[in-house]
C-alpha cells in the first residue's frame, strides 16, 4: 500500500447480456479516534474505466495496487454503465457502449491515518454482477459470479 493511499478496483461482468444498468460505489470507513465514519469514494466520484466488447488482453493486471495501463483509460465519474429504459437512468453519470461484456474502473483514495480506521465498509449498486479489489486484494465478488478466477466475460452463474 502506497503511504496515506488505497487503491480500488472494480468489474461489472454481465455475462451473456450486457445490462450493467449502474455502479455506485461506497467505501465507508468507521474511525476509532472520533468514531466517525468518512466517505471515500461515492457516486459521483472520479474514476477511470475500461469498458470491454472484446478482451482487452491485460488478464487480471489492472486489480494490483500499481498498473501503469490505467493512464490510458477513460476518466468519468462513478455511476457508471448503460441504461436505456428500466429507472436506473439517474444513477448514470458516466455510460459506456451497450456493446460492453464488462466494465473494469479504477480509483484512488487517500486515509490520513490507516492505523486509525477499525472498518472499511464497501457497497455497490449493480447489474448484472460485481467484483472488487482493494490495494490487488479481492474485498468482495458478488453471488451472481462464480468461485475461482474472473475472466473480462465471466459468465453469469444463472439469472441475475
Amino acid at each position: 500500500m502506497t503511504p496515506r493511499g488505497c487503491k480500488t478496483d472494480y468489474c461489472a461482468t454481465p455475462g451473456a447480456k450486457a445490462l450493467l444498468a449502474s455502479v455506485v460505489l461506497v467505501l465507508l470507513a468507521s474511525t476509532s479516534a472520533l468514531a466517525t465514519e468518512e466517505i471515500y469514494v461515492d457516486f459521483g466520484s472520479a474514476m477511470v474505466h475500461l469498458p470491454n466488447s472484446a478482451n482487452p488482453g491485460i488478464g487480471m493486471a489492472w486489480t494490483a495496487e500499481v498498473f501503469p495501463g490505467e493512464s490510458s483509460w477513460t476518466a468519468g465519474t462513478y455511476g457508471v454503465g448503460f441504461e436505456s429504459s428500466g429507472g436506473a437512468e439517474n444513477l448514470l453519470q458516466t455510460n459506456v457502449v451497450t456493446t460492453a461484456r464488462s466494465v473494469f474502473t479504477r480509483t484512488t483514495f487517500n486515509v490520513a491515518d490507516r492505523l486509525q480506521v477499525n472498518s472499511l465498509f464497501f457497497g455497490c449498486d449493480y447489474d448484472d454482477a460485481c467484483a472488487a479489489w482493494l490495494n490487488g486484494v479481492e474485498i468482495y465478488r458478488s453471488s451472481t459470479l462464480p468461485a475461482g478466477a474472473l475472466d473480462w466475460d465471466t459468465p453469469l452463474l444463472g439469472q441475475h
